[in-house]
């Protein structure tokens, strides 16, 4: 991304305080001209305002952000701004359980998402591969494994003597 397009950029504070000064530096540092924005929590609101690398702290209901959480007037307020760069702090080096950040990154409406993990890596992030594979994941993967678990409990699990007395129910009931 060129330096000279990034204009503003919103950082969604996910992590550690640690981890968000370390990426403010590095954004600082890239993109010294460009507007640096932080949608965190009101807990460390103050602290993130008395940081001079950072131009604006966006304040929603606190605890962990969801869509939910974010609100409608908050998302078009954040959609408007027209942000260049988003950057979801990760917290480990996976990304596992960040995909809600990335549908509300997505729903800003950004030219780019990326990401700063807990080893300070930073890249870009590829949200159609993610999205596919994470929906392969629960649309697929999690309703066959708790079909199996169902199929698993009612053989395996429950003893036989339960297995018998649901054919001698069965067919008191007038099966055959």
């Amino acid at each position: 991304m060129n330096v000279k397009e990034v204009q503003k950029i919103l950082i969604i504070r996910s992590a550690r305080i640690e981890l968000l000064k370390k990426a403010v530096e590095l954004l600082r540092n890239k993109f010294q001209e460009a507007k640096i924005s932080v949608l965190a929590q009101p807990i460390v609101e103050k602290e993130l305002e008395d940081n001079y690398l950072i131009n604006e702290v966006i304040v929603y209901s606190g605890g962990f952000l969801d869509v939910f959480k974010i609100g409608k007037g908050l998302l078009n307020k954040l959609r408007k701004e027209r942000f260049d760069l988003v950057v979801i702090l990760y917290n480990n080096i996976t990304g596992k359980g960040y995909f809600h950040l990335h549908i509300i990154s997505f729903l800003i409406a950004p030219i780019s998402i990326f990401i700063y993990d807990i080893e300070e890596n930073y890249y870009k992030l590829r949200f159609l591969r993610l999205f596919c594979k994470q929906t392969l994941l629960y649309l697929v993967f999690y309703p066959i494994l708790f079909i199996l678990f169902i199929l698993g409990y009612i053989f395996v699990f429950l003893p036989g003597w339960t297995l018998i007395k649901m054919k001698i129910f069965i067919k008191s009931k007038g099966g055959k």
